[in-house]
């Protein structure tokens, strides 16, 4: 995550847009992507706590894991989930993760 924050950093001071930067950049792109995968996995996530109308008190007793660790999941961009917890997390609200083909997000 430390990348993206360098590259965003880049392109304000060199006024690049980011689609352009990851056009050019393989590392930079690489960043990109695993930001905007990250961004839309927590999107799924807090709309499915949405559709089945928990709380994260609920999310908790479901799983087990403390208060903190769901707000992270739910939030953090500096610190990426386990794996585990997001695992558990998913299956306390009814979903598996599933692994589907990349395709670049810029």
């Amino acid at each position: 995550m430390g990348y993206f924050k360098d590259v965003t950093e880049e392109v304000v001071k060199r006024g690049l847009e980011l689609h352009e930067l990851a056009k050019t950049d393989p590392e930079a792109r690489e960043a990109i992507d695993e930001y905007y995968a990250e961004c839309a996995l927590r999107r799924s996530l807090k709309e499915a706590l949405a559709e089945k109308n928990l709380s994260q008190e609920e999310i908790e007793k479901r799983t087990g894991m403390p208060k903190q660790t769901i707000k992270r999941i739910e939030t953090d961009f500096d610190k990426s989930p386990d794996l585990k917890n997001l695992m558990r997390y998913a299956s306390a609200l009814g979903y598996h993760l599933t692994l589907v083909k990349n395709q670049p997000y810029y």
